[in-house]
């Protein structure tokens, strides 16, 4: 009967060792319970081998990446191999860590129900039985849990068996490891594209409003913020922005007519990860037919005007431009020493008591005045190609003669066509003009007969000479005054 008794003592130890060989049960990974329980000869840890994970990233695991990973076993003497583990959510260790998947045969996976624990384990090939000493590797997969899971624990055990057939001069070790979760890089903005306009359109008008996809962020919480982009210059050396916070559209103004412009936008998120626009688009303003000046009506070209009463300067309105440009309109009055703009709400008249005009013309035998027309589209301002002389009257309406012969500078100056000065007469002259180059050649000469006393703009018309800086000299009678004047082709 003892011979029955210890010949099934043998055979249960047997059974259990042959059993456990092809895995064992789950949940002999040290928390709590450890495969001591059946390979009982030594402690736990108290042998002088090592058991260790390898392949865990450094700083941390990146949600939903998949990660090689290796447990390793070695002691000296041992002969037999066996390891089990399981990844579990720190915050409930109850709770699997990730997901555990086979690499090859060597490893078995033990599925559990819901969110319960999986365990990854050899099995019978992988126990590399007659191996000496180690190291010996299982490989296995592990794909992290999804963002939020927090840190994961990897509990593990080996067993350094000595291949006797029996659970008996086996040493069991365990060992634990913790990943947290990396805070993943910043990522950029999503990629977009351009809207409108179109690429290529042609733009009617000095304005225009540009749209682009709104793109979000790939990560969390980020906000994006946009740069409009453009530039006349295809290679965008030089370039404007507009920064439109998270507005995905921007509107502009002031464009040049006949002009392309080429724009992008810049994407970037608050953590300064920027994104460009998938494409570079371009448009082109129309061009528009040119702006014809207002012309001068009245006060007549050198008539009398009265500073205590009100004198209504008049003129014809300019045209042209895109089609139902307007224009506002601002009068000019010049003296010898200063100017002033006076504006106006109509198109063809204002009234002035001039005496109200900020330029002491009490003080001067007269003044001159033009019109200036400000274009809305093309957005330009050009004067009237006349500036008119008005004579100021004396109280009793007797003619002011000026005390001497004087003569203005030249306006305008440079010019390329035609300038004018105004000229002062004390009395009756015949008056004649000459044009000199630098070197004193005479290249032209006027003669505006006998002219009354008073004041006269004389005009200079010239097409056919060079570019360059010439003397303008007028005879009054016997006495002569000269200007110099700017001629540009």
């Amino acid at each position: 009967m003892r011979f029955v008794g210890a010949l099934l003592t043998f055979l249960t130890t047997l059974s259990m060792a042959l059993a456990y060989s092809s895995g064992p049960p789950d949940n002999m990974v040290g928390n709590p319970s450890s495969c001591t329980q059946c390979h009982n000869s030594f402690t736990v840890n108290s042998g002088n081998g090592s058991l260790s994970l390898l392949g865990t990233p450094p700083t941390g695991y990146v949600p939903g990446q998949v990660y090689p990973l290796q447990v390793e076993l070695q002691d000296p003497g041992q002969a037999r191999w066996g390891f089990e583990l399981t990844a579990a959510l720190q915050s409930n260790s109850s709770q699997q860590g990730g997901t555990l998947a086979t690499a090859n045969g060597n490893t078995q996976v033990s599925n559990q129900t819901g969110n319960a624990r999986d365990y990854i384990k050899h099995t019978s090939s992988g126990t590399s039985a007659g191996t000496q000493n180690g190291p010996v590797t299982w490989t296995f997969n592990w794909t992290a849990p999804s963002a939020g899971a927090g840190n994961v624990v990897f509990y593990f055990a080996g067993n350094a068996a000595n291949n006797n057939g029996s659970t008996s001069g086996d040493y069991i070790y365990t060992s634990s490891v913790t990943l947290v979760e990396a805070t993943p890089p910043n990522q950029p903005p999503n990629a977009f594209s351009l809207l409108t306009p179109a690429n290529g359109a042609v733009i009617r008008g000095m304005m225009v409003n540009v749209g682009w996809e709104e793109n979000g962020d790939p990560n969390q919480g980020d906000v994006v913020r946009y740069k409009f982009i453009y530039s006349t210059d295809s290679t965008m050396a030089q370039s404007d922005t507009i920064d439109t916070d998270m507005s995905s559209s921007t509107t502009i103004s002031a464009l040049v007519p006949g002009t392309t412009y080429y724009w992008k936008v810049q994407a970037r998120d608050q953590l300064g990860a920027t994104r460009l626009s998938n494409q570079m688009f371009h448009f082109s303003t129309e061009q528009l037919p040119p702006v014809d000046p207002p012309q001068c009506s009245m006060p007549t070209n050198g008539a009398s005007v009265s500073l205590s009463a009100n004198t209504t300067f008049t003129w014809e309105p300019a045209t042209g431009g895109a089609p139902g440009n307007t224009f506002d309109y601002v009068i000019w009055f010049f003296t010898p020493t200063d100017s002033i703009a006076y504006p106006t709400d109509s198109d063809t008249s204002v009234t002035v008591r001039l005496d109200t005009v900020a330029l002491n013309l009490s003080s001067f035998p007269s003044f001159m005045w033009t019109v200036q027309a400000n274009s809305m589209s093309p957005a330009v301002s050009i004067r009237a190609s006349d500036m008119f002389v008005a004579n100021i009257a004396s109280a009793a309406s007797d003619p002011v003669l000026p005390n001497g012969f004087t003569l203005s500078e030249a306006y305008p100056n440079p010019f390329n066509s035609t300038t004018k000065v105004n000229m002062s007469l004390p009395n009756s002259a015949s008056v004649r003009g000459e044009l000199f180059n630098m070197n004193g050649q005479l290249v032209a000469s006027y003669d505006w007969g006998m002219l009354s006393g008073g004041q006269h703009v004389l005009s200079i018309e010239q097409s056919q000479i060079s570019a360059g800086t010439y003397i303008f000299r007028v005879y009054a009678g016997n006495v002569a005054l000269q200007r110099r004047i700017v001629y540009l082709r």
